[in-house]
């Protein structure tokens, strides 16, 4: 005979309850990488003044592939580090 409350309770072969609502739901996944994970969480606000380089180079990137957008990326880099530093 069951004991009151103990639907879908089981026992492991070592003689332990299994309660069902022990189980943790599965984490919902999403379609980033780990990497572009990390960057949205850590990525500060582009500079108005680099506003147009990062749409220049975000054009690049989804055409050509990060590879072939060298040149962009560095204007970019440059652009947002010469904005920290108030030079232009």
């Amino acid at each position: 005979m069951e004991e009151a409350g103990s639907i879908g309770v089981r026992k492991t072969e070592t003689g332990q309850k299994v309660f069902p609502w022990h189980h943790i739901a599965p984490q919902p996944t999403t379609d980033m990488s780990d990497s572009e994970t990390a960057a949205a969480a850590t990525e500060a606000p582009v500079p108005a003044v680099c506003t147009g380089i990062k749409a220049d180079l975000d054009k690049c990137v989804t055409e050509k592939g990060a590879g072939g957008c060298k040149e962009l990326m560095e204007a970019f880099a440059a652009c947002v580090k010469n904005a920290a530093e108030g030079t232009s």
